[in-house]
């Protein structure tokens, strides 16, 4: 393809096509460095040696990365929304795994995804709280 006129497209499925066409034509030719057989062929006598990924990790593979740490309310900032995290990780330097939409967003952490969700804030001011100690006569 490389001496092709792209001119002679009118749109990106013309394009599709013609490139759909080169690669079928390329894997179904001889190639003498795979001694006169065919992509195709080579391929599916060696699948057994080929390993597969299950398609939700295949697809966490591809999210965005980003590090973040973790402020001392286990809370993190990604693209203005906060998410909430483990106490564990407060004041330590995390690395999240996440959708473009933030609609899946994940601590990665030793191999594994931990998933994490924005704080609702709504939600949140609701929750009771026992009062601060501020001196030890409030104890009493």
């Amino acid at each position: 393809m490389y001496n092709t006129d792209f001119d002679q497209f009118k749109n990106t499925e013309d394009i599709d096509s013609a490139f759909a066409l080169y690669v079928n034509k390329k894997n179904n030719s001889p190639h003498a460095s795979l001694n006169g057989n065919t992509p195709v062929n080579v391929f599916m006598d060696d699948e057994s040696s080929i390993r597969r990924v299950e398609p939700e990790r295949l697809e966490k593979i591809f999210y965005h990365t980003a590090t973040r740490k973790v402020a001392n309310d286990a809370t993190i900032r990604l693209n203005t929304k906060v998410f909430e995290t483990k106490q564990e990780y407060i004041g330590s330097r995390i690395t999240i795994k996440y959708k473009p939409d933030l609609s899946e967003v994940y601590i990665f952490d030793d191999d594994s995804y931990i998933k994490i969700s924005e704080v609702k804030k709504v939600d949140n001011s609701k929750i009771k709280r026992k009062r601060p100690l501020f001196s030890k006569e409030d104890d009493q």
